[in-house]
């Protein structure tokens, strides 16, 4: 995984977080959307955010528009709170 799908991941799951947090993803999953995308867009987004399934996909871009974009300076924050032998995975 290169950097860029880590840091995609990263984002989609610090997004997540804060909605949880926030109260917005309680409840039950109950809007039903249908969109058409170009093929290249769609498997893109797919690659770079390492999801498969479409739903998940469009949960995911949701999530990174409604969540406050303050992920820099989460990451800028999580300086120093890991060990120096932390391996990122590559």
């Amino acid at each position: 995984m290169d950097g860029l799908e880590t840091a995609t991941q990263l984002r989609i799951q610090h997004a997540r977080e804060a909605l949880s947090q926030a109260g917005v993803l309680d409840g039950a999953k109950n809007t039903r959307i249908t969109v058409r995308v170009q093929d290249r867009l769609l498997e893109l987004a797919r690659q770079r955010s390492g999801l498969s399934s479409d739903s998940d996909l469009v949960n995911a871009g949701l999530a990174l528009l409604a969540a406050q974009d303050n992920f820099g300076l989460w990451l800028v924050g999580q300086k120093g709170k890991l060990s120096d032998d932390f391996d990122i995975g590559r």
